[in-house]
């Protein structure tokens, strides 16, 4: 009996250790605005909702709606498309240029986007 433990610790320990590092699913974003600067000088303005962001870029407003995400969030919507995960965010255009942004946030503040996640 003692023997079996022995090669069973190690079993459970490692689907531990896999469950705990596990990215979180994020199931919705709470009402938050943000501002990212894309590229290293283009302002990209996005409005977050359960559920859904607008995203406004040079006078042009884009409706999105969240999509399934491991970790992080994407939304998808008229051609455009915006990944985030902490401050860092990937954005689509509809012309398929992709604009590596980051959240207007001073460095070292706490993001403040509020994340709804599976438990």
């Amino acid at each position: 009996m003692k023997n079996a433990m022995q090669h069973l610790l190690p079993v459970g320990l490692l689907c531990a250790m896999s469950a705990a590092c596990a990215p979180e699913k994020v199931l919705s974003v709470q009402d938050y605005a943000a501002t990212f600067l894309c590229d290293g000088s283009r302002s990209v303005r996005v409005r977050f909702a359960p559920f859904r962001a607008e995203l406004e870029s040079q006078g042009v407003a884009v409706a999105m709606v969240q999509q399934p995400e491991t970790g992080g969030f994407r939304y998808t919507g008229g051609g455009h498309s915006l990944r985030q995960h902490g401050h860092e965010a990937v954005w689509t255009d509809d012309k398929h240029a992709v604009h590596h942004c980051r959240d207007d946030v001073p460095q070292g503040d706490a993001n403040p986007i509020r994340a709804l996640r599976a438990e």
